[in-house]
């Protein structure tokens, strides 16, 4: 009897912080930026205001101009959950909040440059989801060992990270390929859980001020994406 009388409090305490969980997840919908206002000021001297002719702006998308390509979805999702800090932040991750949900995400990247500073650049990553029929569903729940860790009064330690959405990243610059093209290189921001993980843009053929750069994307060594920037009418591409 005693047994069952504990199994039931457990559960109930179970429920209660799965509503607690759920209700937590849905309030942060109003958090959420729409793709339209990812591009604000991000540092000056990069963007805002529009530095001179020669400084450089360019984008690549997979939902507007389509001129970018997801070519690897567990690298993909790797740097959605590490670099960005989106989805898998839990043990147990649902829907909006599981990383398999954002596979299928709008994504952009915009490189900004400046045309006196041969060897920096800055990289500019965003992710926005497409919402299915389900709309904002999603929870995060802890492992049982945490739950039940925790409701013994334990700290339980996670290794979450920050979200930053969008993600930009001072990025050094060197030539590649016989000097044919150049590669960009830089770690995730320090408060997210690629502190320690590379983030490559690699151009393979072509150099600053082209209307058009063939891009290749790299997350720890593996390339996730591919595609073209085109160059914009300004740095920050607004």
């Amino acid at each position: 009897m005693e047994f069952k009388k504990y199994r039931q409090f457990g559960q109930t305490v179970l429920v209660l912080a799965i509503a607690v969980a759920l209700t937590a997840c849905g309030s942060n919908k109003s958090s959420s930026s729409s793709s339209g206002n990812y591009i604000n000021g991000y540092t000056n001297g990069y963007v805002n205001p529009y530095i001179n002719s020669n400084d450089s702006g360019y984008l690549a998308d997979n939902f507007q101009y389509r001129n970018v390509t997801i070519t690897n979805g567990n690298s993909y999702k790797a740097f959605l959950k590490k670099a960005l800090g989106v989805c898998d932040r839990a043990a147990n991750s649902g829907g909006i909040y599981n990383c398999d949900s954002w596979l299928s995400s709008y994504f952009r990247i915009i490189v900004q440059a400046q045309s006196t500073i041969s060897n920096q650049l800055r990289a500019v990553f965003m992710v926005y989801p497409q919402i299915n029929n389900y709309g904002w569903y999603g929870y995060q729940l802890p492992s049982w060992n945490q739950f039940f860790m925790g409701t013994l009064g334990f700290p339980v330690p996670q290794e979450i990270g920050a979200v930053r959405n969008p993600l930009a990243v001072d990025m050094t610059v060197s030539l590649i390929n016989n000097s044919q093209g150049f590669e960009a290189r830089s770690y995730g921001a320090a408060d997210t859980l690629a502190n320690r993980s590379l983030i490559q843009v690699q151009v393979l053929t072509g150099k600053i001020l082209d209307n058009q750069i063939p891009v290749l994307l790299h997350f720890e060594g593996q390339q996730f994406a591919s595609g073209t920037l085109y160059r914009c009418n300004q740095s920050n591409c607004q």
